[in-house]
């Protein structure tokens, strides 16, 4: 048995532990509260309940399209087309220079032509990226990464944008308990469905002896999500004005940066025993998921009883801040790897707490008439930076070590950059 196995067995079975608690001691299930006479009447909202069970199905066949992909990309540019390091990190770099031209129109075109219409969009994106990224053909490749940059950047606007507007359409949006209840679940359900994928394109490619089946797999998940968008899902739109900081930047530049450069990472520690075809990439990719849904979990608990605020939200990102720094250092610190491994599944539980609390800043925060346009304009800064770092990559093992250290340098001015923000969006909510 590898090294990486017995790591992520204990992972979940520490996640078994932790949901099991969670659902011990969860308090009573959330209630919809209409007036009747003056009074308070609390019932189980059965439309709510079905919406959001409608809705999440739909994006986690969203997202494990996303995900299916996200443990052999590297390899697959590595091992199957046989590409060198400065062109692997030239095809990403162009697709966040894809997704961060996408991000000044997405917005606009899920406000101006739906948001419906926008997540039909997406899947057919990517869809033909993942089609396009079979191909050996350089060109077609870059195409392909194109394609990608573009549909992730919908992907993380158009869906929640798309959720949010329809909650309030329905009359669930003026509890914040409802909205909250939706992104932790989806929070949790993208760390599970990640973690599934990871398992299930280390099976697929053992299966078939292709790392060319994740990316198939892919495309089989976008077709039922695009039948199930265009039946059941009504449109909505949004205006055409937007204001937006860009609070994100730090810790998500790093996490992309991380996708890029794990694979690598690892690779290089024990050198001897190492190599890019030894590496249990859909287990190691399972455990970092795994890393990640744990500290969703870690939140959610956090947060429970009426604890989730602005307030709580700001020490929670500042939390997440200092693992993330915390994490790439460590991996920077150590030469074994198994060590930098959990170095970076540090990192990786840092997201988990990471998102949720974003999540619900955005949600409070973000006016509704401009959410796509400004959920698409907080993806700018964010490629920008990923791309400007990408830009530098050389095949060197310095090269990977000073990407962790500036990473790190940067989330640890994000941690005084978000509390001095999060202090003032206090004082104006005060």
């Amino acid at each position: 048995m590898d090294a990486y196995t017995p790591t992520l067995v204990a992972l979940l079975i520490l996640l078994a532990a932790v949901f099991l608690h969670q659902n011990k001691s969860r308090s009573a299930p959330l209630l919809i509260i209409t007036h009747v006479g003056g009074e308070k009447l609390g019932t189980i909202g059965d439309e709510l309940v079905i919406f959001r069970a409608r809705f999440l199905q739909i994006y986690s066949l969203a997202i494990a399209a996303d995900w299916l992909q996200g443990s052999f990309t590297y390899s697959l540019y590595k091992n199957t087309h046989r590409l060198t390091e400065a062109t692997i990190a030239s095809l990403f770099i162009t697709g966040f220079l894809s997704a961060g031209i996408g991000a000044f129109f997405a917005g606009t075109f899920a406000d101006r032509f739906g948001r419906k219409r926008a997540c039909l969009f997406y899947c057919f994106l990517y869809a033909v990226s993942c089609l396009l990224i079979l191909s050996p053909n350089l060109k077609t490749l870059f195409i392909g990464r194109v394609l990608s940059g573009l549909g992730t950047t919908i992907l993380f606007t158009a869906f929640e944008a798309w959720m949010i507007a329809e909650c309030n359409r329905l009359g669930f949006g003026d509890d914040d308990g409802i909205l909250n209840s939706i992104f932790g679940t989806m929070s949790v359900l993208n760390g599970v469905t990640a973690i599934a994928c990871g398992l299930v394109s280390q099976l697929l490619v053992k299966l078939t002896s292709s790392e060319k089946a994740p990316f198939i797999a892919s495309i089989i998940c976008l077709v039922p999500a695009s039948y199930l968008i265009s039946t059941s899902w009504v449109e909505n739109y949004g205006p055409r004005i937007f204001t937006v900081t860009y609070v994100t930047t730090f810790l998500e530049g790093s996490m992309y940066i991380m996708v890029f450069s794990w694979a690598g990472i690892l690779i290089s520690a024990d050198k001897p025993s190492n190599n890019s075809a030894s590496l249990p990439f859909g287990i190691i990719f399972a455990s970092f998921m795994s890393s990640m849904t744990l500290g969703s979990y870690i939140f959610e608990i956090a947060t429970r009883n009426g604890n989730h605020s602005l307030q709580a939200s700001s020490h929670a990102i500042q939390i997440a801040l200092s693992f993330a720094a915390s994490g790439l250092l460590l991996a920077v610190m150590f030469e074994r790897a198994i060590f930098r491994f959990w170095a970076l599944c540090l990192f990786e539980l840092s997201l988990g707490i990471y998102f949720p609390a974003v999540a619900y800043v955005k949600g409070i925060l973000v006016p509704e008439e401009h959410r796509a346009k400004i959920y698409g304009a907080m993806r700018v800064p964010v490629n920008a930076f990923v791309m400007f770092v990408l830009s530098k990559v050389e095949d060197t093992d310095e090269s990977r070590e000073d990407r962790l250290v500036v990473c790190s340098g940067l989330l640890l001015i994000g941690i005084v950059l978000t509390a001095r923000y999060m202090h003032a969006l206090e004082l104006l909510k005060a």
